[in-house]
């Protein structure tokens, strides 16, 4: 039996997002994880959400956990924005298929 942990949030300042992703990426090839790194800044006064802004990390043995925001900071999976956004080409499915 798995454990599912769900989690939701906001990116407080948006300006760190940069040094966050080098954190977490650093992580990932520390361990040999799989990631996929999106947009490492977010764009000056964009509105738009149908873009990710972070990475997303898989742990041996494990589902992917995502640091990825919308432009507006919320906190939003690849798979939230290809079921529910404008995306149109699925970045998830990129994603675990990556080699």
């Amino acid at each position: 039996m798995g454990v599912s942990i769900h989690y939701r949030g906001r990116i407080a300042d948006q300006s760190i997002l940069p040094h966050m992703v080098e954190e977490v990426e650093e992580i990932a090839r520390v361990h040999k994880w799989k990631y996929q790194i999106y947009n490492r800044e977010f764009p000056v006064n964009s509105t738009s959400n149908d873009e990710l802004f972070g990475i997303i990390i898989q742990p041996s043995g494990c589902e992917p956990v995502n640091f990825t925001f919308l432009a507006n900071g919320r906190l939003c999976g690849a798979a939230n924005l290809a079921c529910w956004g404008k995306e149109t080409k699925s970045p998830y499915t990129e994603y675990l298929y990556m080699n």
